[in-house]
């Protein structure tokens, strides 16, 4: 004897593949997502941490009258990663006016990661 084949029995082979194929796409979707949220992380601090550099910069040498004698350029530790800053002074058309600028890169690379500006009355 035959028996019956029911149609609450389960699921067929081509329903349970279908379904792996659907759900290794979402995941393979879902894993990229994550690592590009945590790239953009890591990029995102690395600003962040090369912004507050050249910030202590701009604030070391407003506390300074003689540029003359503040180094052109120099390494900054910052939460344990090195980054080399430059700090560029010039005069602007307005009499007594300069402009600071310091540009920061990582160490050992030439990709900027973070330019500030300012003007400052020179004294």
């Amino acid at each position: 004897m035959r028996a019956k084949r029911s149609s609450d029995a389960g699921f067929s082979l081509i329903e349970v593949l279908t379904a792996l194929v659907v759900f290794s796409i979402a995941a393979v979707g879902v894993t990229q997502l994550i690592s590009q949220s945590v790239r953009s992380a890591s990029l995102l601090e690395t600003r962040t941490l090369a912004n507050f550099v050249a910030h202590n910069q701009l604030v070391e040498i407003s506390s300074i009258d003689d540029y003359d004698r503040l180094p052109r350029e120099g390494e900054a530790d910052m939460l344990g990663r090195v980054f080399d800053w430059e700090r560029d002074i010039v005069r602007t058309p307005q009499p007594g006016i300069v402009r600071i600028t310091v540009t920061v890169r990582e160490e050992e690379s030439e990709q900027i990661v973070a330019t500030l500006s300012a003007f400052r009355r020179q004294s």
